[in-house]
């Protein structure tokens, strides 16, 4: 099977969020161990993009988290807290990570000071 090809389908698995009994034996029936192991390393990356890591200072509401996924459209969101934050949010998707926390905003002022001085 093409890579390509292993991709749509790591692609569709992940968007289904769940794999049938049935699709795992049409799979395991199907590829080589060459092309499981790139089916595997496909999927990875596909529910990795799938999903939202947040962290955040403190308790989070359900009204917003349903707003971060549906912004985000993904179909997980792990959930951390950090008191350490401060107030505010991190934000990882795949490789993309967006600082909303007050604890970076200070760092980052510190840091203009310190390069000014």
């Amino acid at each position: 099977m093409t890579n390509i090809k292993l991709r749509q389908l790591a692609q569709y698995l992940a968007k289904s969020n769940k794999i049938k009994k049935s699709d795992t034996r049409f799979i395991l029936s199907k590829l080589d161990p060459k092309d499981l192991r790139i089916l595997l390393s496909c999927l990875k990356d596909e529910v990795q993009k799938n999903t939202l890591e947040l962290t955040i200072s403190d308790k989070l509401s359900s009204t917003l988290l349903k707003k971060l996924q549906d912004m985000f459209q993904v179909n997980n969101i792990n959930v951390y807290e950090d008191a350490s934050l401060g107030a505010g949010m991190k934000v990882k998707q795949y490789d993309m990570i967006y600082d909303l926390s007050v604890k970076s905003q200070v760092e980052f002022v510190v840091s203009e000071i310190e390069n000014t001085l």
